[in-house]
C-alpha cells in the first residue's frame, strides 16, 4: 500500500486530493475512513462540510495464471472548499481474498482565530477594581494579549493581574479550542481610562475585540478660571466647573480671603451657580459657577480662587485678575514693604528734623539782619 500524502496542515478553503495506491492479487478493492468512520462518495464527512468525492481506477491485465501481470488500484478522496470540521485522520484501506493493508494520514485544517466573548465597556470610579473578560477559539489553541495604546500590557503586582484558562485538552482533530482570560485592573486611577484591546493569535491569524474604560474622579475641577489683564471700569467674568461623585460646591476667594468677608470700595460683584448631571451609580454630576465683576476698580485686582468641595474633599485652582497700567512689580513690592516699617517709627523724627532747620535757617537771616543795621 502507496500513498502519496503524508502529515498535512492546512487553512481553510483549499481543496484537499489524496490518494491511495495498493497491488495485490487478486485486484484489492479500496475504502476510506475518516477517524475509523466509513466515508461514502458523495456524502458529507461532518456537519457544515462540503460532499466527498471518491474516485477509483485500476491499472494492469492482473491476469492470475501470468506471475508478471500487475493488479493495482488506485483510489483519490477529494475535499472540496474544505472546513475546520473535515480535520482528523483519514485511512485508506486496500483488502481481497489474501489479507488487508491500510495506510493512514492525518489532516489538520486550521482555524483561525475568533473571539467569543469580547470585553466589555466599563465606567468606574478612581480607587475601583475593574474586571475585564475575554474569550476566543480556534485550532491550534490560540493565545490572549492584553494591549493599552498599542502596548502590551503586563502584570504588575498590586496594580494589574492577567488570568488565562485552557478549556479542553486541545487536539488537532477538534473544530476549534478555547482559551479565555481575565485582565484586573486595581486602585484605578484617571490614567487608566482608555481603549483595552484583547488579542487572540494563533498560526492561522488573529482577531480583536476593543473595550473603552473611562474611570470618573470623584472630584475634579473641569475649567478652571484663566488669568485676565483689564482697564478700569470693566466686567470681569470668571467661569469655574467643577465634578465629581457627588455635586461639588463652588466657593471663591479673593487673596485668600473669602469673597463675601472682601472689603473694597466700589468692589461690586454676583457668583451664579447652575447644576448638571445625574449623580448615578457610575456617572459624575457637576457644578458650574460664574463670578462677575461689575465695574472693575483698581482694588478689584488680585487673585481670584475657585475652591469646589464634595463628599470626597476640596480642589482649588486660582488665577490672576491685573489691571491695565497696575502691573505687579515683584522688587517695587519688597521696596514698598520696608518704606512702611521704616517710616511709622520714625515719623516723628523726621518732622522735628525738617523743622529744626526750618527754625535755624529763621534765626540766621534775623542775626544777618541785626548785624547789618550795626
Amino acid at each position: 500500500l502507496v500513498s502519496s500524502n503524508t502529515n498535512n496542515t492546512i487553512t481553510p478553503g483549499i481543496n484537499v486530493n489524496i490518494t491511495c495506491t495498493a497491488t495485490g492479487k487478486p485486484r484489492p478493492v479500496i475504502n476510506w475512513l475518516r477517524n475509523n468512520i466509513t466515508l461514502r462518495s458523495n456524502n458529507s464527512i461532518s456537519n457544515g462540510g462540503n460532499p466527498i468525492i471518491i474516485t477509483n481506477s485500476t491499472m494492469g491485465d492482473c491476469s492470475i495464471s501470468d506471475p508478471a501481470s500487475q493488479c493495482v488500484s488506485s483510489s483519490t478522496l477529494e475535499i472540496l472548499n474544505s472546513v475546520a470540521s473535515d480535520s482528523g485522520v483519514y485511512t485508506c484501506v486496500a483488502t481481497n481474498e489474501a489479507g488487508s493493508d491500510k495506510m493512514s494520514t492525518l489532516l489538520h485544517i486550521t482555524v483561525s482565530p475568533f473571539v467569543t466573548r469580547p470585553p466589555e465597556n466599563y465606567t468606574v470610579w478612581t480607587s475601583s477594581i475593574v474586571s475585564m473578560h475575554c474569550a476566543a477559539a480556534g485550532n491550534p489553541r490560540p493565545h490572549i494579549s492584553w494591549l493599552r495604546n498599542e502596548e502590551r500590557i503586563e502584570n504588575v503586582t498590586g496594580k494589574i493581574l492577567i488570568s488565562l484558562t485552557e478549556v479542553g485538552n486541545c487536539q488537532i482533530t477538534d473544530s476549534y479550542c478555547t482559551i479565555s482570560s481575565v485582565l484586573q485592573i486595581f486602585n484605578t486611577k484617571f490614567a487608566d481610562g482608555g481603549e483595552y484591546i484583547c488579542t487572540a493569535e494563533n498560526a492561522a491569524g488573529n482577531d480583536i475585540a476593543t473595550a473603552q474604560l473611562t474611570v470618573n474622579r470623584v472630584l475634579y475641577i473641569t475649567t478652571p478660571p484663566i488669568n485676565q489683564t483689564v482697564n478700569i471700569s470693566e466686567t470681569v467674568v470668571l467661569s469655574c466647573i467643577a465634578m465629581g461623585k457627588s455635586w461639588p460646591e463652588i466657593h471663591w476667594y479673593k487673596n485668600g480671603i473669602f469673597l463675601s468677608n472682601v472689603s473694597a470700595t466700589n468692589f461690586q460683584y454676583n457668583v451664579s451657580s447652575s447644576f448638571f448631571g445625574n449623580c448615578s451609580a457610575v456617572d459624575p454630576c457637576g457644578t458650574a459657577s460664574v463670578l462677575t465683576i461689575i465695574n472693575i476698580t483698581l482694588h478689584g485686582g488680585g487673585e481670584y480662587t475657585c475652591v469646589a468641595t464634595n463628599s470626597a474633599g476640596n480642589q482649588s485652582r486660582s488665577a490672576d485678575i491685573t489691571i491695565n497700567g497696575h502691573q505687579k512689580k515683584e522688587s517695587s513690592s519688597h521696596v514698598i514693604a520696608i518704606g512702611i516699617s521704616t517710616s511709622l517709627g520714625g515719623v516723628a523724627l523726621l518732622v522735628m528734623l525738617v523743622l529744626s532747620i526750618v527754625f535755624i535757617i529763621i534765626i540766621w537771616r534775623r542775626r544777618r539782619r541785626s548785624y547789618e543795621v550795626v
